[in-house]
């Protein structure tokens, strides 16, 4: 008799409720809401019909193999086969509402529809899902939460929108274990207005790469529409958090600035009302490419590239434009539309920095160094900054700033009249806190109304070169204070502005100062004084070693308020300097003026060419130095002045020197104007070579001596002496050689005089003919009546005295 077995064969049957086990349980079938075949299958172990959860409709709204060991390393694949038929509404993809895998490891998840969430992974696993093949993620199946990965993914493929909560967590206490290899969306990640979710994607690990052919548009929740490193609290970098390359394609769905050209995206990172919202961001990025803008929105550092210890090279082909806040919240969009790292490699603009109104907006920013910033367009400032805070909306800030390249210009902010919350302070700017190896801007420097706008700057350290090439207009200040500026706190080797330097209405705009020397400075226009005080000044606080300027440096007048150091130039030494056009003072108004076009040194100029020295009765123009810092009495020489010439030769008949001061032994300090001159504090000032190509009118040439009381033509005319003044007995104030090659012009006054004066002149000659001088120091004085009266042109009498004190 044959044995019959009592256990019956794992053969096909029809499971309970919807759903139909075969193949040993490998293969469910169910009916879902549209009529249309779903088939699921898995590679290894086996499905139970009570793991099949389905809503009233007929969805699934859960699969639940959590905790099932023979699905280890599991294909699980849905397939669906439409039923076309009339009265239908078939289609080739199927809604899943939640996979519950937790402690499963899959080897892929593949769903020809939409993905609510899943939870996979737990405990030993490394790798809890292999790979994750979706159409979406979170945008139809009308679950909401987070799909929890805890371990690591090998890929993420999604055909359209990410709109859900991703999140690759550590496994089993391991800390950076939360990896994705590859995340690819042929949509966008979405947590906009159109989303159904925050669409996000969070890790603890590394997110190798990342292709998302669509945008990434952040909304109305923290960290939506956004990948991150994620930490133990939420929206915390994890510590080991990292990102190797990011690429973003597309525009986002709800796109503010679209693009009017065929296949070029608008907006492709976009912030929304929600902190770090449309970001990207780890503790080190790697690369991160973006074809259109970067656009912050209302939320903190909305529309955000970060890299919190590191982001190694950013590439946007369109501009980075910083947020607004919402009316009634002025602390919002702080850092909307920003580039971060905690070091930065390289980050380059394909169009423009624009600012917006919320603090720190549209900005490149780092704590650390700063390798290389291309710009292809402009940096524009916003009007961002509250009366307390710095703004620096539209700008380039970093510890350090290696290459920065604008090829366009940078532009000043401007404030909002009548909120306090918008005045467009520290906006339009470019600032190191040490150095900058090279900068160069292919345009030009604008200030605005906002102070410190259009504002380029280092707080320790030197700049090696400095370029600012516009064919326009130049370096130009606005109606804020020092906008349209330079200020460096250390050295520039060198230093070049195609166009002008020009003032502006607000205090110190339009100028330069630079708290080191500065190897060689070219200015290829005119340095022009402004209305306010300190405008289209020029202050180096070391050694002017060489300057080219192919135009003028003029003074401004004042009116019935006084204005203080226009067009001015002033250097603890200057070497060689070369003006083609004049130096030119402004005309003094019933306020007064104090130092209009002038050029000083705090201690000595090497030589000096220019056109013309111009000034007018009521203000001179000066050239002036004291001497040499380290003058002893033991010294040789106290060489003020090496050699100053002004004219061209060959226009003898020409008044080239027009109510012209050229000081030795005169110090910068004005006494707010009561000693327009200068302070004379050196009694043993001198001066090596004077060339005047032409006339003078109204002209001192001066060292060490102090002025009669008619001025320095007059036998009241002394060497400087008194509290203050230095006078070594073993050095005697000298002008090498006097060469004036026209006549000495006498004005229509009967009451001025004017002078050439030393305790020593060496050589002299007028008109072409040498003045016969004494052998010696201290012969040909007033008191003996030595002096030389240049003769004066017409029937006016002389009032040009050359002598000896």
């Amino acid at each position: 008799m044959r044995a019959v077995s009592l256990i019956e064969p794992l053969e096909d049957r029809i499971a309970p409720a919807s759903v139909t086990l075969t193949n040993f349980g490998k293969t469910a079938t169910y009916t879902d809401a549209t009529g249309d075949t779903v088939q699921v299958t898995t590679s290894k172990g086996s499905f139970l019909a009570n793991q099949f959860n389905f809503d009233s409709s007929g969805n699934l709204t859960e699969l639940n193999i959590a905790n099932v060991s023979t699905l280890t390393g599991a294909n699980i694949v849905f397939t669906v086969f439409p039923v076309v038929s009339p009265g239908t509404s078939s289609s080739s993809t199927v809604n899943i509402g939640y996979i519950d895998a937790i402690g499963d490891s899959l080897g892929s998840v593949t769903i020809p529809g939409d993905l609510g969430r899943i939870d996979v992974g737990g405990g030993v696993f490394a790798l809890a899902l292999g790979k994750l093949t979706v159409n979406s993620l979170g945008a139809n199946s009308g679950s909401t939460g987070i799909s929890n990965i805890t371990g690591g993914i090998g890929a993420i493929n999604v055909a359209g929108n990410i709109e859900g909560t991703l999140f690759a967590q550590d496994y089993n206490g391991h800390t950076g274990t939360g990896n994705i290899g590859q995340l690819n969306v042929g949509g966008s990640i979405n947590g906009g207005s159109s989303s159904v979710g925050p669409g996000d994607v969070f890790f603890t690990g590394t997110l190798t790469s990342a292709v998302i052919a669509g945008g990434i548009e952040g909304g109305s929740a923290a960290y939506s529409g956004s990948i991150g490193g994620y930490g133990s609290t939420s929206g915390g970098l994890g510590t080991l958090s990292k990102i190797g390359s990011v690429t973003v394609k597309g525009s986002v769905p709800d796109d503010p600035n679209p693009s009017s050209l065929p296949g070029v995206p608008g907006t492709s990172i976009l912030g929304g009302s929600g902190a770090e919202s449309g970001a990207i961001v780890a503790v080190t990025v790697g690369s991160v490419t973006v074809a259109g803008d970067v656009y912050g929105g209302t939320g903190t550092a909305s529309g955000a590239i970060q890299g919190g210890l590191s982001l190694s090279k950013v590439t946007i082909h369109g501009s980075l434009i910083g947020g607004n806040f919402t009316a009634g919240s002025p602390s919002g969009a702080d850092l909307a539309g920003l580039v971060f790292g905690g070091k930065i490699g390289s980050v380059l603009i394909g169009t423009n920095i624009y600012g917006g109104s919320g603090l720190n907006s549209g900005q490149v920013l780092s704590p650390g160094a700063i390798q290389k910033v291309v710009v292809m367009g402009d940096i524009r400032g916003g009007t961002a900054g509250a009366s307390a805070t710095a703004g620096s909306s539209g700008a380039i800030n970093g510890n350090a700033l290696g290459s920065v390249v604008i090829e366009g210009s940078l532009m000043g902010g401007n404030l909002v009249l009548g909120d306090t919350n918008q005045t467009g302070n520290d906006d339009g700017v470019i600032s190191s806190a040490t150095t900058i190896g090279s900068l160069y801007i292919g345009g030009n420097v604008i200030g605005g109304s906002g102070a410190n706008s259009g504002f380029i700057s280092t707080q320790t350290g030197g700049v090696g070169s400095l370029v600012i090439a516009g064919k326009s207009e130049g370096l130009v200040g606005g109606s804020g204070s020092t906008s349209g500026a330079l200020s460096i706190d250390g050295s520039v080797t060198k230093l070049m502005l195609a166009q002008n330097l020009t003032g502006g209405s607000g205090a110190n705009s339009g100028s330069m100062s630079i708290n080191g020397g500065v190897g060689s400075l070219a200015i290829g226009g005119d340095v022009m004084g402004g209305t306010a005080d300190n405008t289209a000044t020029i202050s180096v606080f070391g050694l002017l070693k060489t300057t080219t300027i192919a135009g003028s440096v003029e003074g401004s007048s004042s009116g019935a308020t006084k204005l203080t150091n226009t067009g001015y130039i002033q250097a603890d030494n200057i070497g060689t300097m070369v003006i083609g056009g004049d130096l030119i003072s402004g005309t003094a108004g019933s306020g007064g003026l104090d130092t209009s076009g002038a050029i000083r040194a705090t201690d000595a100029i090497g030589s000096i060419t220019l056109g013309g020295i111009t000034g007018n009765s009521s203000n001179p123009a000066i050239i002036s130095a004291v001497g040499p810092a380290n003058v002893t009495a033991k010294s040789a020489t106290d060489l003020a002045i090496g050699s100053i010439t002004v004219g061209k030769t060959g226009a003898p008949g020409t008044t080239v020197a027009l109510y012209a001061d050229i000081l030795a032994g005169y110090s910068t300090d004005t006494n707010s104007g009561t000693d327009p001159l200068g302070t004379g504090v050196s009694a043993n000032a001198q001066i090596g070579n004077v060339l005047i190509n032409g006339s003078i009118e109204a002209t001192n040439i001066i060292a060490g001596v102090g002025p009669g009381t008619t001025g320095f033509g007059t036998a009241g005319s002394a060497a400087l002496s008194g509290t203050g003044v230095t006078d070594f007995s073993t050095i005697l104030s000298k002008i090498s050689q006097v060469i004036v090659t026209g006549s000495a012009v006498a004005t229509a006054s009967t009451t001025d005089s004017y002078g050439i004066a030393a305790q020593y002149i060496a050589k002299a000659s007028y008109g072409g003919t040498s003045i016969a001088l004494k052998a010696g120091p201290d012969n040909d004085t007033f008191a003996t009546s030595d002096d030389h009266l240049l003769p004066a042109t017409g029937s006016i009498s002389g009032d040009t005295f050359l002598y000896e004190v």
